[in-house]
């Protein structure tokens, strides 16, 4: 093809797409509020099922910021620079802090149905919970090798090089090998680490994260390509609201616990007597308005079935 016929092609092509984008942008206002309409009556019916875990679960973020106010006065130092705190208080206090916002992020997402969002967001609330637990369990000086590499250029977990426990290791130190490291159960730690797998295949793009979403019941998707989710979905929210829930609590007792004093007790014990209050109301929802769905059927009858024993 000569270069003129191909330039002229290209010409009435190019003309073709700016009268296309002009059509579009004469009805975006008509197109975006009809969109609009049919978003809010997908949020109207999701919060109608699951107003109360949403609500359970910002409950525990608001009792958890008005005891950590108290926490932080108890635990100020007074020095000739003013208030300070110990190091490894300081460090955990800034990761509770940012647990916070997170906390709040997934319900955002959670609240808007979009549940493989807020699996990724868990994966660094996870990741939060597991530093905090380990800065806690080892000295001053490994907190302080957490907040300097803050002023580096570093992906890895240098930081923790600074611990005994890694005092000879050769190599790059990764989340996870953070992780094995922390005084967790055998058990805890293979089942929050395939969970944590899991969630780094929604955060990459990956085939399973792609295929297998977590906003369609396994039953209605036997196979990857019947349904492909392109916007909310109000199924397997309790999951997630769950997961948060728990690692929240983690990184507050850990925070709560550093240092200890006497209101650390009461405050942990709320805490983690309020993950069981969410997760009533969270299982009551998936067991009451999805009875057509025998995976909800089940998780709502094995739930039920473990408070009678408790």
């Amino acid at each position: 093809m000569a270069n003129n016929e191909y330039g002229e092609q290209m010409k009435v092509i190019l003309e073709n797409c700016d009268e296309l984008v002009e059509q579009f942008e004469s009805q975006m206002y008509e197109t975006v509020m009809g969109h609009w309409n049919d978003k809010n009556r997908f949020l109207d019916n999701l919060s109608s099922k699951w107003w109360k875990g949403f609500i359970a679960y910002e409950a525990m973020y608001l009792i958890t910021l008005e005891m950590a106010k108290k926490h932080i006065d108890s635990a100020a130092i007074e020095n000739e620079n003013g208030v300070g705190y110990e190091p490894k208080f300081f460090a955990i206090m800034n990761i509770h802090a940012r647990a916070c916002q997170i906390f709040l992020e997934i319900l955002c997402l959670l609240k808007e149905g979009f549940t493989d969002g807020a699996f990724a967001r868990w994966r660094s609330l996870f990741e939060l919970s597991v530093y905090a637990a380990f800065i806690s369990e080892n000295n001053d000086k490994v907190a302080l090798a957490y907040m300097e590499q803050a002023n580096i250029d570093e992906k890895k977990a240098k930081w923790a090089k600074s611990a005994a426990c890694f005092e000879n290791y050769k190599g790059n130190i990764d989340f996870l090998t953070v992780f094995k490291k922390c005084n967790f159960s055998e058990e805890t730690k293979v089942f929050w680490q395939k969970q944590y797998e899991l969630a780094s295949k929604l955060v990459h793009a990956s085939p399973k994260g792609t295929m297998k979403r977590m906003g369609i019941p396994k039953i209605l998707n036997p196979k990857p390509s019947n349904i492909m989710l392109v916007t909310g979905s109000d199924w397997g929210l309790h999951v997630l609201a769950e997961h948060a829930a728990i690692s929240f609590y983690h990184t507050s007792a850990i925070f709560f616990s550093e240092p200890r004093n006497s209101g650390s007790i009461v405050e942990i014990a709320v805490l983690q007597k309020w993950v069981d209050v969410i997760r009533k109301h969270l299982y009551e929802t998936v067991g009451t308005c999805f009875p057509e769905v025998e995976e909800a059927a089940e998780i709502y009858k094995e739930y039920m079935e473990q408070r009678i024993t408790d």
